[in-house]
């Protein structure tokens, strides 16, 4: 990244690269000084090097230089509990907090997609704690179907929906909800329960 950022930011002309560099001191200040490792899992990608630069000079993709190869919007839960072990391994077991995690549909009352995709991901978080990984706190993404930046009201995330037609904006349980409410109660592995 760094390599890559100096070699655009001088193509553009710049004359330093648009990344700032920590010299030596601030790499020790910084070094250990976490307090927690804040994770946003969602999927995983396969990535391959492009043949010529992507995007527009400057911009994310030509900085980011790797093209997504295949569906990047699949449940992977096996993606994030391989995650969490190279986060042990690489910052040495860090107290870790999955702070987003969630599947986005069209708003389904019978949501069986964010379902599987829940079971599959809350027992994945489990998996990595039972071999050890430093892992705390998951937080599914969203509680209640919100505005969501780039998809607006169209796309939802919530475990709960809300009726954006009634006046009094009611809120339902959705069938992920309601399964991850017995996951809760009963504390035991999500796998145990059918969908």
């Amino acid at each position: 990244m760094v390599r890559d950022i100096t070699r655009n930011s001088h193509e553009e002309g710049r004359f330093r690269s648009r990344l700032p560099s920590l010299d030596g001191e601030w790499k020790e200040i910084i070094r250990g000084s976490a307090d927690f490792f804040g994770l946003n899992y969602y999927s995983s990608s396969l990535l391959e090097l492009p043949s010529e630069p992507l995007g527009q000079s400057p911009s994310f993709e030509r900085d980011l230089n790797v093209e997504v190869i295949g569906d990047s919007s699949v449940c992977d839960p096996a993606g994030l509990e391989s995650l969490l072990h190279w986060i042990k391994k690489e910052y040495n077991n860090i107290p870790m907090i999955v702070t987003e995690n969630g599947w986005r549909d069209e708003g389904e009352i019978e949501d069986y997609n964010r379902t599987y995709y829940l079971k599959g991901h809350l027992q994945a978080v489990l998996n990595a704690v039972n071999s050890g990984c430093n892992v705390y706190s998951y937080t599914h993404w969203s509680l209640l179907d919100n505005f969501e930046w780039v998809f607006g009201y169209t796309q939802s995330l919530g475990l709960y929906g809300v009726d954006r037609t009634s006046p009094l904006l009611e809120r339902y349980a959705k069938k992920s909800a309601r399964f991850y409410k017995k996951v809760i109660e009963k504390r035991i592995s999500p796998n145990q329960f059918a969908v």
